[in-house]
């Protein structure tokens, strides 16, 4: 094995033979200390064992920078990542959003990276033949099924909304519809959207619902709920 000698956390440790032993940061001691000619010659030599940190050779000499990309998991209601240089990733704090409101629902949106306090309760978005009401993950090409969700008024107020269904689908291409109505307080509500996919292939269907405005489409409407998406299988 050859020998190099490497950053480990602030120690520089010489690695022959499979042993680690100290190492001068001189370069008196050995090919590894610092403007010694031996030092490293690729990343591999500075492997510090923490996988978040960028580990570079550059002129003979390891550097082990902390980089919190590294540990980014691609989600924002969890918070944000970062690297510590010796414990590795460490986990985000959620971002929370208290509107000191009872009634409301204090809730992160993953799909649009966003903070809501909803007047209304919004679950169980599924799809379900037009006569059945057991949720579906499959359809026949060119069914008409139904996309269903669970409302709830939550505030002892009447709100007017836009039940909006947005159709994504094997292409990428974009279709929206939606439904409008009313929630009298406290009422539980359950609105269902036709739906017939004219493409085989997955599609993926997200559902939200909105403020009802005078204005503009329903897509662009203020939202009262997280977006809630599922995946459909056309066959």
């Amino acid at each position: 094995m050859k020998e190099s000698c490497v950053v480990w956390a602030s120690a520089m440790v010489l690695v022959a033979g499979g042993l680690c032993v100290a190492c001068s940061e001189s370069g008196s001691g050995g090919p590894g200390g610092a403007g010694g000619t031996g030092g490293c010659e690729d990343a591999e030599d500075c492997d510090d064992g923490v996988d978040c940190t960028d580990d570079v050779c550059s002129d003979g000499n390891c550097s082990n920078a902390p980089n919190d990309v590294n540990c980014d998991n691609g989600l924002f209601c969890d918070g944000t990542e970062t690297c510590d240089v010796e414990d590795d990733c460490q986990a985000g704090v959620a971002p929370t959003n208290d509107d000191a409101v009872s009634c409301t629902q204090d809730v992160c949106d993953e799909e649009t990276d966003g903070l809501l306090n909803s007047p209304v309760g919004f679950a169980n978005v599924r799809v379900v033949h037009a006569l059945e009401m057991n949720p579906i993950t499959t359809v026949v090409l060119g069914t008409q099924v139904q996309v269903v969700a669970d409302l709830s008024e939550l505030c002892q107020a009447e709100i007017g909304f836009a039940y909006v269904v947005e159709f994504v689908d094997p292409a990428g291409e974009r279709t929206v519809a939606w439904i409008t109505g009313s929630l009298a307080p406290g009422q539980s509500f359950s609105p269902a959207l036709s739906w017939v996919p004219d493409a085989r292939g997955t599609h993926q269907v997200i559902a939200s619902v909105r403020e009802l405005e005078d204005n503009g489409m329903p897509d662009s409407w203020r939202r009262l709920t997280r977006q809630l998406s599922i995946i459909i299988e056309v066959e």
